[in-house]
């Protein structure tokens, strides 16, 4: 992978799972924008570049690969749903499915594809914001162990607090996923460091990315 950028986003749309649509944006523009800070990060000695979006925030595979391939960079995609921000992103369907359910979804878009384009991702992103998960964000996260089970994809999970990444990595524990297979996102919002070494101590990946 060489020197990596490990959390970023090239383009978001907050809109939310009910109103996003690839006609909110023009790719042309977003290509536009996005070239000369990816250009310059390469000139910098960046080789890869995990681009963090999942799906119903804005993720544009397409737009990722014509940018890989003009810089050079080495640009993951995900799969996954964001769960943060009271399931405002989480698409109708995953409500009211299995665990197991939207897991064979994101199983698919490993094995085969995101959407008909081909491209595969190399990481998992899902959200949660505080302890004690709700329901669905307990849900999304069991769907990610039983997913990198499946396919290795180490999981990246948005997490608000040391609390909630604990929680996580006991749902993972309880699906048999090492803990090394979880990165918790954004942990400089924690405040209290002890839970950042008590992340760590579990095996886990504890991401400073602000």
């Amino acid at each position: 992978l060489g020197l990596t950028l490990m959390h970023e986003h090239v383009l978001v749309d907050f809109v939310g799972a009910d109103k996003i649509a690839p006609g909110r944006y023009d790719p042309e523009e977003a290509f536009g924008v996005a070239l000369p800070h990816l250009e310059r990060i390469r000139q910098l000695g960046c080789r890869t570049f995990v681009e963090c979006t999942p799906a119903y925030l804005g993720r544009d595979p397409r737009l990722l690969e014509r940018l890989a391939r003009k810089t050079g960079l080495l640009i993951l995609t995900t799969t996954g749903y964001y769960g943060a921000a009271g399931g405002k992103f989480v698409p109708a369907q995953a409500w009211t499915q299995t665990a197991e359910q939207v897991a064979a979804h994101w199983i698919a878009e490993s094995s085969g594809g995101i959407e008909g384009t081909g491209i595969r991702p190399g990481i998992l992103k899902t959200g949660v914001n505080r302890a004690p998960l709700s329901e669905l964000d307990a849900r999304l996260v069991r769907a990610a162990a039983l997913t990198h089970k499946a396919t290795g994809l180490t999981i990246a999970s948005h997490t608000g607090t040391g609390a909630a990444a604990l929680e996580e990595l006991e749902i993972l524990k309880s699906e048999g996923v090492p803990a090394d297979a979880f990165i918790w996102v954004h942990a400089q919002n924690e405040k209290d460091s002890q839970f950042h070494f008590r992340v760590a101590a579990r095996g886990a990946w504890v991401e400073f990315d602000g």
